[in-house]
């Protein structure tokens, strides 16, 4: 039996499962996420993306976010800065990150909630209003 495919995602996501470029405020097409792989030492962080990521934030910052464990359908296209795309996200265990030996640990910890965005009411997706043609970047 073929294991499903994992991936790394940090912090929580909003119900559409479409993730917002932090530099243009464009819509990617799915949720961005990080490639990753099983060894004996934990979920270890793959890609170009991920490259990217850590050589702009350092080992060390890494740490302080929140981290996930998530499954779902690859989408054809990447992400703008590289990272696959996923829809139909779902959520497998909470991370933290070990900067030695670089890996993240599975640990206890709740399912993240879909986002709520400061100034929506509850069940109103950010991302339609900006796919709107209406706010970009007002507290994402």
């Amino acid at each position: 039996m073929i294991e499903e495919a994992h991936y790394i995602r940090t912090g929580a996501w909003c119900a559409c499962c479409r993730s917002c470029n932090a530099v243009t405020g464009q819509l990617e097409a799915g949720l961005s996420v990080y490639e990753c792989d099983r060894d004996s030492s934990g979920w270890r962080p793959l890609g170009e993306a991920w490259s990217k990521r850590k050589l702009a934030v350092g080992n060390h910052f890494l740490g302080r976010k929140l981290w996930y464990l998530v499954t779902g359908r690859r989408l054809a296209t990447d992400g703008s800065d590289n990272e696959p795309l996923l829809a139909e996200v779902k959520f497998a265990s909470m991370l933290q990150w070990e900067s030695k030996p670089g890996v993240f640990l599975e640990i206890q910890g709740p399912a993240p909630k879909n986002c709520k965005h400061d100034g929506y009411e509850d069940g109103v997706c950010r991302c339609e209003q900006i796919s709107l043609g209406g706010l970009v970047s007002e507290n994402p």
